[in-house]
């Protein structure tokens, strides 16, 4: 028999809760505070790792060939930081132009780093609200 996964619960605060909703219960999923939210409610989330490529123009030494440009990205000292500056950059000259970065740019999904439900802004309340046993009261 599989374990029932334990969702965040429903906390002052929340981000489920919103001010177009009910103050003491979750916008997205309706679960009551003290209540642990549904499994497919929005602000519940679990942490991947995505893969993101971006085609965008640089400028390198002319004599550079296929050879020098992957070894000085890739196996020389050039840190991986400066691709951001780059890609900043084609951003700034696309939002200029009055374009954005989407005909440049894929992502997929590569696999799931941690499976486990969270609501990160709220995992200390959380945890307090578990070991206190108030959840069983409310």
């Amino acid at each position: 028999m599989e374990e029932k996964i334990k969702m965040p619960l429903v906390i002052q605060g929340d981000d489920g809760i919103r001010p177009a909703g009910n103050p003491n219960e979750c916008f997205y999923c309706r679960q009551k505070i003290g209540q642990e939210h549904k499994e497919d409610c929005a602000v519940v989330t679990k942490e991947v790792i995505m893969e993101y490529s971006i085609q965008i123009p640089i400028r390198v030494p002319y004599h550079w060939d296929e050879e020098n440009m992957n070894f000085h990205k890739n196996g020389s000292s050039w840190c991986a930081n400066n691709a951001i500056r780059e890609v900043w950059d084609f951003i700034k000259k696309l939002k200029k132009d009055g374009d954005c970065l989407c005909d440049a740019f894929s992502a997929s999904y590569v696999e799931t780093s941690d499976p486990n439900p969270r609501i990160p802004e709220n995992e200390k309340s959380q945890n307090a609200l578990r070991e206190s046993g108030l959840t069983n009261k409310i």
